[in-house]
């Protein structure tokens, strides 16, 4: 498989999307149709699956046993790109669906021709339907008025060598579709560049990568996954920037008395997941109820014990005294729990709370002129109230919390929440 034939498998596929999605504007269409996989379009009917916006070989691991197949968006610059080994165990086991974020040809051949074995949804299927999928949940912003931001910022990006078109065409990208709720976002964008505000601008990226992130769980009704980095962060964030009502006690109970669940990485990653294959469907049979009615405190315990017997077998399987543990804490928001969704999404959106999707975590713009940076940023915002409260009044405004409390707080049906720890575990000789 060589660049070419990758370029005709984009020209393909977007010319394919496009004449979908110009019948979707004469005719109401289910998004969901434009998928070639009929095993993706069935999985997507089934109702809400995980999804990880990056791939992550800590995380993954310990995601599968909570959905019928998890959704990992994938971008050039993540590890399994360049190992597609990391990958095939979790494709072979029909575990992970891999989502392109970028052109077949912006990714290693190998790779390609390994998923392209499996089902996958493609760069073209996963933007196309984003934009159908959303295109009516509020009123959008004329192409023009975002050609012409996107022509602003790149000249000005070039005339300064302020940092690579890539990465500028990324942040604008992830608010695809473009609401006029995002025109604000935009035009600061387009200002931050032309005074070469490099600090601000490393803040607006963060921003559109979550916004990104929320935007296709809604698209998708995928369950984002969120990584809760410090709790005590929600107890400094001042009244007037909350934007929505929250309870700080509710939202550090669901995390603290959640489900923990391990992997031990030193034990063959087949192994591990072919015991959680095991207890798979009576995990997910259980999820289902208990995100149905979050209040059946016997499903959460049924759950719990289900989760153990993987621990147990994970732990058993240990080959030294002192072997690394990873114990991931993790526990469900759904709408029944609004003013918990609600908090969460606002105050993690505008940067305030020391947490963010979890994901590859490849690093915030480490080079803004030098090198082009990985699309997918990872997410940490120092917990200390005064550090929260300078951040909120220095760099954030009413009109970050208007626009991000209207655009990522519906239709999210639940969302994830993860506490890792790292322990060493001492087996008995």
């Amino acid at each position: 498989m060589d660049k070419a034939f990758l370029q005709r498998l984009d020209k393909s596929e977007s010319s394919r999307i496009e004449e979908l999605t110009a019948k979707s504007k004469e005719k109401e269409t289910n998004a969901i149709a434009f998928l070639k996989s009929e095993i993706v379009r069935r999985t997507l009917q089934q109702g809400p699956q995980n999804f990880l916006s990056g791939f992550d070989e800590n995380v993954l691991p310990n995601l599968v046993p909570f959905s019928d197949r998890t959704f990992v968006e994938i971008c050039p610059t993540c590890k399994c790109v360049q190992s597609p080994l990391l990958l095939v165990p979790y494709l072979e086991r029909d575990l992970v669906v891999p989502i392109l974020d970028s052109d077949y040809i912006d990714y290693a051949p190998a790779f390609v021709e390994t998923i392209l074995r499996y089902p996958s949804i493609s760069a073209c299927e996963f933007y196309g339907i984003r934009q159908v999928a959303l295109q009516n949940k509020s009123s959008t912003i004329s192409s023009s008025e975002v050609n012409s931001v996107r022509k602003g910022c790149l000249s000005s990006s070039e005339k300064s060598d302020f940092c690579k078109a890539a990465t500028i065409n990324a942040v604008i990208d992830d608010f695809v579709p473009y609401y006029n709720s995002d025109l604000p976002f935009l035009l600061e964008l387009l200002e931050t560049i032309q005074r070469r505000n490099r600090e601000r601008f490393k803040q607006l990226y963060e921003l559109s990568y979550l916004v990104s992130g929320f935007r296709c769980s809604q698209a998708f009704s995928f369950v984002p996954q969120v990584e809760l980095k410090s709790m005590e962060a929600l107890t400094h964030i001042p009244e007037q920037y909350r934007g929505m009502e929250f309870s700080s006690t509710d939202v550090r109970n669901v995390i603290m008395d959640g489900l923990k669940i391990s992997y031990n990485p030193s034990i063959p990653l087949e192994t591990y997941l072919d015991i959680v294959t095991e207890h798979r469907s009576r995990v997910q049979s259980l999820v289902r109820e208990l995100m149905g009615n979050l209040t059946k405190t016997n499903s959460l315990s049924e759950l719990q014990i289900e989760l153990e017997k993987i621990n147990a077998e994970v732990r058993g399987l240990q080959k030294s005294n002192k072997a690394k543990v990873l114990d991931f804490v993790t526990n469900f928001a759904v709408q029944n729990k609004g003013s918990i969704i609600a908090g969460l999404i606002t105050a993690a959106s505008i940067g305030l709370m020391g947490f963010g999707l979890v994901g590859c975590g490849a690093g915030v713009l480490s080079s803004l002129g030098a090198k082009a940076v990985s699309k997918k940023a990872s997410i940490s915002i120092p917990a200390e109230g005064k550090i929260l409260a300078h951040r909120v009044t220095t760099y954030f405004g009413p009109s970050y919390e208007k626009l991000l409390a209207a655009t990522l707080s519906t239709d999210l049906q639940a969302v994830q929440i993860w506490r890792l720890q790292k322990t060493l575990s001492k087996k008995p000789s």
